[in-house]
């Protein structure tokens, strides 16, 4: 612990607010700007039946919070055209983000049906216009999946073995949401999708 400290009341005070600094990382207006759900999305949302994607990049400067969480935009990305609306091409939508220290950009994909149920389904429903959005990423692995090792020989398919060396450890990359409603929080953290991989060029999460 660094700094000057003259009792043990200015200890306490200044570890209970290194805590509640981290906690609230992502209830903060982390950009300076705030994403909000707007009528647009709502509407290209619900007509969407294909791909939407979400795309993370950090922001430049000084961008590590409390707690070695990185300040990020997030884009919410509609792959194709969205019949009925002109110009929906690759419509972006911009919110804040929030990605794990070392790491810089992540992206997510969903073959989206708004017809069927799942987290993004769920997630369009809840949502209301002027709700404000944070997506975060982190590398949710347990210690059976970083211990984890995967031979090459495990591929069946020689050309398989030579594009997959063996790997040591697993990752599961994790895409979390938060919802917030007038300044409440309605909806923490809840999980959108996960990817369990190898540390490669695939990985959702890249440094």
């Amino acid at each position: 612990m660094s700094g000057c400290f003259n009792s043990l009341d200015d200890i306490i005070h200044s570890l209970v607010s290194n805590i509640q600094d981290t906690g609230n990382f992502v209830r903060r207006n982390i950009m300076g700007i705030i994403g909000l759900v707007t009528k647009e999305l709502k509407e290209i949302w619900k007509k969407s039946n294909d791909s939407i994607s979400i795309f993370f990049e950090a922001l430049d400067g000084d961008n590590i919070s409390m707690g070695g969480k990185v300040k990020a935009k997030a884009e919410i990305v509609f792959r194709r055209k969205v019949k009925g609306f002109d110009d929906t091409l690759n419509k972006t939508f911009h919110f804040e983000g929030v990605l794990p220290k070392g790491f810089s950009k992540a992206s997510f994909s969903f073959c989206f049906n708004p017809f069927l149920w799942g987290n993004m389904k769920a997630l369009f429903l809840l949502i209301k216009e002027g709700d404000r959005l944070v997506f975060h990423v982190s590398d949710n692995s347990n210690n059976y999946m970083k211990n984890a090792t995967i031979p090459s020989e495990r591929w069946k398919d020689e050309k398989d073995r030579i594009f997959h060396p063996d790997y040591e450890g697993l990752h599961n990359d994790t895409l979390f949401v938060s919802v917030y409603r007038k300044d409440k929080i309605l909806l923490e953290s809840m999980e959108l999708t996960s990817v369990q991989i190898p540390d490669n060029t695939a990985r959702a999460l890249r440094k």
